[in-house]
């Protein structure tokens, strides 16, 4: 699967990138919602059937647009 995973701690990030990626995940990581929506945004474009990620996974605090934000 391909995930996107916005988290503005690093070490949270880290933990999810290393236990998804050992289940073979693809795991692309962002540290705030406006890099997300960018992310999320260029990949479409690239993306077969308009849906560059499966799984998107939003903290809900986080700087410049939080997870609520990002996922309206």
């Amino acid at each position: 699967m391909k995930i996107l995973v916005a988290e503005d701690e690093q070490s949270i990030a880290r933990m999810y990138k290393l236990a998804l990626e050992g289940m073979k995940h693809e795991i692309t990581v962002v540290n705030d919602g406006d890099a997300c929506v960018g992310m999320y945004k260029a990949n479409r474009q690239q993306a077969k059937n308009d849906r560059p990620f499966d799984v998107v996974l939003l903290d809900h605090r986080m700087p410049i647009r939080d997870g609520i934000e990002v996922a309206k």
